[in-house]
């Protein structure tokens, strides 16, 4: 069975291949990362144990980066896994061919978050007006999406290269994406997004170390009211 993991909500696709992986505790598993070739691809598809009950491959950024083609999956043994997983959203033209040997599943942005994300400003009104808009099943995870808005902001104000940025983030950014951040990110001040950053990683390990009995949809707020200021 072949996947295709993609979509701009990375945490979402993440944690979709986490639990999937999860499954096969027992079982043998192997990690393809960017630095890995089309070379080490055909390795550990050819290497398959015959005995072995099943196998799972994890390929990331392997279609973005044209690693793998249709061609490659044409003979993928039936015990082995391989799940691709993109940390972009892929282009349809990209993907089309791909349909008849994997299952795609594209995790799309819920557009509450996104455009609370897209709110953020010295102003909190606003932000503040979209994020109590989302429903308590949407606002789970969303300091992790924050703080990576807010990193991507700060990194915008350094004036350093797309291809800089994606590297130092380690993923990928549609051109469209990026002129999107540096925007927003000019409506702020280093004096702005360097402690609402430090506030969201400090509010996260505080919720998660239990040191607060209070929920994130409880907290944010505060925390926007107190860093988003002109």
């Amino acid at each position: 069975m072949i996947y295709i993991l993609h979509g701009e909500d990375t945490l979402a696709s993440y944690n979709y291949l986490v639990k999937r992986v999860e499954k096969y505790q027992n079982d043998y598993k192997i990690k393809l990362a960017d630095k890995n070739t089309t070379a080490d691809f055909n390795v550990a598809v050819g290497n398959l144990d015959i005995f072995a009950k099943q196998k799972i491959l994890v390929c990331e950024n392997f279609i973005s980066a044209n690693k793998v083609k249709t061609k490659d999956l044409q003979n993928i043994p039936a015990n082995l896994l391989v799940i691709f997983w993109e940390q972009t959203q892929l282009a349809s033209s990209k993907i089309s061919s791909f349909k008849k040997f994997a299952q795609i599943e594209n995790f799309k942005p819920r557009s509450y978050l996104y455009s609370f994300l897209d709110s953020l400003s010295p102003n909190p009104t606003r932000a503040l007006k979209y994020f109590f808009s989302m429903e308590e099943s949407s606002s789970g995870g969303i300091l992790w999406h924050l703080a990576n808005r807010t990193l991507l902001m700060i990194l915008a104000k350094k004036n350093l290269s797309q291809d800089i940025i994606q590297t130092l983030i380690g993923r990928r950014l549609e051109k469209w994406q990026w002129d999107k951040v540096r925007q927003q990110a000019n409506q702020f001040t280093d004096n702005n997004l360097i402690p609402l950053y430090n506030g969201i990683i400090k509010l996260d390990f505080i919720i998660k170390s239990g040191q607060t009995a209070f929920k994130e949809k409880e907290l944010i707020p505060i925390l926007l009211l107190k860093y988003l200021r002109g």
